[in-house]
């Protein structure tokens, strides 16, 4: 594509868009009647001239113009559990078959957690779930260690989707 001195685009050697005998610019309902093909560089001057038709990524403005359908399917509960945890003493999970993610409350005092499976929690080591704080884990579920150094109870709730 070319464009002459004032920014219009060139079609068959002159300015215009029909047939290369108009005298001036392409016209808004032009541009608008037929996507225009773009390759090269664009002038700020250029891409204000008219909207242009855009594929790929969606904008803010885009996405608040109208709803956006979503395709979602929800979650199901696969089972729950409490686990009593003993001061000082590591705990595992009891996973439902089909259970992805789960949702572990500390109920009582501080829980810690730790997910890779190798790594034993202590009360320094692994992450720290306070009393009442929920912690969505959506990792191997097998891998998840549990410890309290008082004696407390974990709320467990499994889902088959994270």
């Amino acid at each position: 594509m070319k464009f002459d001195s004032q920014g219009r685009l060139l079609v068959a050697g002159e300015t215009g868009g029909t047939g290369g005998t108009s005298s001036g610019g392409l016209t808004d309902a032009e541009l608008r009647a037929v996507p225009v093909p773009v390759s090269g560089p664009l002038t700020d001057a250029q891409l204000r001239a008219a909207p242009l038709a855009v594929s790929g990524p969606i904008t803010d403005a885009q996405l608040r113009a109208a709803p956006v359908p979503v395709n979602a399917a929800t979650r199901a509960c696969t089972g729950r559990q409490t686990i009593p945890l003993s001061a000082g003493v590591v705990a595992t999970l009891t996973v439902p078959g089909g259970s992805l993610a789960a949702a572990i409350q500390a109920d009582g005092n501080t829980v810690r957690v730790t997910l890779d499976g190798v790594t034993a929690p202590s009360a320094t080591v692994g992450t720290r779930v306070d009393d009442g704080v929920i912690y969505y884990v959506d990792t191997a579920l097998a891998s998840v260690k549990l410890f309290a150094a008082v004696a407390c109870s974990a709320q467990v709730v499994y889902f088959d989707k994270a």
